[in-house]
């Protein structure tokens, strides 16, 4: 399947065409409150990973980020 501008759209097994899709834009930003935590997005880059999870557990302080 294809998206409007011709990238493959992803089914959300694995994030299988993720590391190699010039379409694919990371974002920290579809981070999910919820009783006592927060749920945060992951994509594999340890550097970019922490700092966005360290700046969450400053934010919400109290919650866990998981």
């Amino acid at each position: 399947m294809r998206d409007y501008v011709g990238c493959f759209v992803v089914d959300g097994q694995g994030g299988r065409g993720l590391r190699n899709n010039p379409c694919f834009a990371p974002g920290y930003i579809n981070y999910l409150p919820i009783n006592g935590a927060v749920i945060a997005p992951q994509f594999g880059d340890a550097v970019a990973d922490k700092y966005s999870k360290d700046l969450l557990t400053r934010l919400c302080s109290g919650r866990a980020i998981v």
